[in-house]
């Protein structure tokens, strides 16, 4: 009884389920085994095995896998002097920074948010209601023959207001800090 434990520790919890009493109270020998591909009757065609049976899609369980980078971590360059741009020394410096990959898309979209920062925003240009001038009718509404107008402060009138012009905001626009370090490290790869 012991060795049929021992059998059964070692088998697969479904192909175990399978097993009948009469089976384990025996030896298990290599009839009771679901043979490792079934075929239909009178068909060559092969069938995945079954879900009891120790093979390749289901057994050992799958390990959780772990890539390994097979660059180093550092990468070499060179120190350059500032004002006349000649070599100093060669420094180990991380890949992650300084060999990013060069993305033109996002520096072009961290340039347009900190120049957006930049701007005053102070630009203002007169409504209707901060033209000067009279709000009297400029005619009558009616016989004359000519258009309806009701005061000289309108747009379309020399000295008049400005349509829809330009008033004081902020051109402040929002950007991701990821995308920010990404093109931080675009620029100091290039």
């Amino acid at each position: 009884m012991q060795q049929a434990r021992n059998a059964m520790k070692l088998l697969p919890g479904l192909f175990r389920q399978s097993l009948s009493f009469q089976q384990t109270r025996g030896l298990i020998t290599a009839e009771t085994q679901v043979p490792s591909v079934l075929r239909p009757i009178g068909s060559s065609r092969k069938v995945a095995p079954s879900a009891g049976e120790i093979g390749a899609l289901n057994w050992p369980l799958p390990q959780s896998l772990c890539a390994v980078n097979p660059l180093p971590e550092t990468v070499q360059a060179w120190m350059m002097d500032f004002e006349t741009n000649e070599p100093l020394d060669i420094l180990d410096v991380q890949r992650s920074v300084f060999a990013a990959p060069i993305r033109t898309d996002i520096i072009h979209r961290v340039v347009t948010y900190e120049r957006n920062m930049l701007r005053q925003g102070t630009h203002n240009s007169r409504t209707r209601s901060e033209v000067r001038g009279s709000t009297r009718k400029v005619q009558p509404q009616k016989g004359l023959g000519r258009a309806r107008h009701g005061t000289r402060r309108a747009p379309q009138f020399v000295g008049g207001a400005k349509a829809h012009g330009p008033v004081p905001r902020s051109h402040e626009t929002q950007i991701q800090r990821k995308v920010w370090l990404m093109a931080l490290r675009s620029v100091l790869s290039a």
